[in-house]
């Protein structure tokens, strides 16, 4: 094929995916802002949990899908929860539309010393990417979690934060705001433990936490402890009939399936059968056990490109508790990585092969995706391949941060 030829088809595909993104986009925020129906559902939701907490009720007792911890609900608040819920769906497509443009913002300055890939391309990653358009038609925080989190990230990595007391006070806001959705973001903490380097950014983190847990505390009857208890409780069954419920690839769907069975009915039973403990116990057990292991492998690797270390943990994050598609949006700090390590000094084989793990992850992931727009068993073949990419990421960024650390390790004794 000739150079122009080339050119022509990069236009054609580029303009094929950006009429892609803009249809899938302006339907999503037609179903956050207008949509009576399944419009807005996840937002409904936490507007009603909100309301609801600060009017002191029994959130966990009352609601059903009050699964998010009490220093959630205190960040909830000023976007749902003083105001009527037509007012709310309209903020929260402002705020929707202002993180997207940060996010691409961020997309465009991690990879500014990418040459392989036009900066046109590089701005489409989140624009086009399928689990951007589903969070914001359900007013879904992944998107607001995981941009707070890349921008966290992003300041503690930079050399300018170093010795910076604002920067670093920005980075920990940003990382406590990014917990607003502690399934999406909770296993970066190992990321923060190891790679904060001092005792006061961890101290400020904590602090700010605890600050919004006492602030939502206030206005229930219960202790501090007796909320996370009750929490706690709520969203371990929560992951349990999550798993079960619309969610794909990843261990508590996997567990349920291999204890209960494929069919939906059953493990809802047992999940509500008095000895349903075993289940939920076991569910608590592997995501424990998932946040040791690579919390131990964090801190062997902490030395490490600490955006490496976060593509691996958001692979991580993706499969050790139940996500739906909207929660894909880790993906997209992988998708990056990959994209970074295509482009650095690294041996030709590992570039070639981050450059088709990039591939394949962006094209799988284009709006609207598979799952929803292929008839079965397509839709499943689908999701099936795409984990399977995502699977072969994982094991991709854990050699690569095994090579770094090979890499430096040989380094430091020929400086010495």
């Amino acid at each position: 094929m000739q150079p122009i030829q080339r050119k022509r088809l990069g236009v054609v595909l580029t303009g094929i995916v950006v009429f892609l993104a803009t249809t899938f986009l302006i339907y999503e925020f037609w179903r956050l802002l207008i949509e009576p129906d399944i419009g807005a559902r996840d937002l409904a939701q936490r507007y009603r949990e909100v309301r609801l907490w600060f009017d002191g009720g029994d959130v966990y007792g009352v609601i059903g899908t009050a699964v998010y911890p009490p220093a959630s609900y205190a960040m909830i608040w000023p976007l749902c929860g003083w105001m009527t819920f037509p007012v709310a769906r309209l903020a929260c497509a402002l705020f929707s539309f202002g993180t997207l443009a940060i996010l691409v913002g961020l997309t465009l300055h991690l990879t500014r010393h990418v040459t392989i890939v036009p900066v046109y391309v590089r701005a489409l990653i989140p624009i086009a990417n399928y689990s951007i358009g589903a969070g914001i038609g359900n007013g879904q925080l992944s998107l607001f979690s995981i941009t707070a989190m890349i921008g966290a990230i992003h300041l503690l990595d930079t050399p300018e934060s170093r010795g910076s007391f604002r920067r670093h006070m920005l980075a920990n806001a940003l990382f406590v705001f990014a917990l607003i959705k502690p399934t999406l973001t909770a296993p970066f903490l190992c990321l923060w433990l190891f790679s904060a380097r001092n005792l006061r950014s961890l101290m400020q983190v904590s602090v700010m936490y605890l600050a919004l847990v006492v602030f939502a505390a206030a206005y229930q009857s219960d202790d501090i402890a007796t909320l996370h208890q009750n929490w706690l409780w709520k969203g371990v069954r929560g992951v349990a009939v999550g798993s079960v419920s619309g969610a794909g690839s990843n261990i508590h769907t996997g567990i349920s399936q291999v204890i209960v069975g494929e069919d939906k009915k059953s493990v809802l039973a047992v999940i509500d059968a008095p000895r349903s403990d075993d289940l939920h116990s076991l569910h608590i057990l592997t995501t424990l056990a998932a946040l040791l292991l690579f919390g131990a492998w964090t801190l062997v690797h902490r030395h490490v490109d600490k955006w490496v270390l976060a593509a691996v943990i958001a692979y991580v994050a993706r499969f050790w508790t139940y996500h739906r598609w909207y929660d894909d949006v880790l993906i997209l700090i992988p998708i990056v990585v990959l994209l970074r390590i295509a482009s650095d000094r690294v041996p030709t084989r590992q570039r070639k092969v981050a450059l088709i793990l990039f591939a394949l992850t962006t094209v799988f992931m284009i709006s609207p995706g598979g799952l929803y727009l292929l008839p079965p068993p397509w839709n499943a073949i689908y999701s099936n391949m795409l984990t399977g990419i995502w699977i072969a990421g994982l094991i991709f960024c854990i050699y690569h941060a095994g090579h770094l650390r090979r890499r430096d390790r040989d380094v430091l004794p020929a400086a010495e």
